[in-house]
């Protein structure tokens, strides 16, 4: 799964691909304004270069994507990310920041 951070909003690209999870984040958009737009989302936080997603904002982007079966690989990504460390405290799965501007961010 992309979520794709721009200056219109947030959307979830590729919600199918429940085997990799990372945030893009175009239109120049700096890391307070990814935060922001996150947070208006309900969907997350940014802290120390990662975005960290509530699986449930993930599941409200996904829309009619969210079928049971999707719904059992989240939890299987979920319990992946779990095993490798990449779930915060609060349950937020760590996603990977790419920004269009090809600097380093964080």
């Amino acid at each position: 799964m992309i979520v794709e951070v721009t200056p219109a909003g947030v959307r979830l690209l590729n919600p199918d691909d429940t085997k990799r999870l990372h945030v893009e984040v175009t239109g120049g958009l700096d890391g307070g304004q990814l935060a922001q737009a996150l947070q208006a989302a309900q969907l997350g936080t940014v802290d120390g270069g990662h975005a960290f997603l509530r699986p449930a904002g993930l599941r409200g982007l996904a829309g009619d994507a969210a079928t049971p079966a999707w719904e059992a690989e989240l939890a299987s990504m979920v319990d992946y990310a779990t095993s490798k460390g990449w779930v915060d405290g609060n349950g937020c799965l760590q996603a990977h920041l790419e920004f269009d501007d090809g600097k380093a961010h964080g």
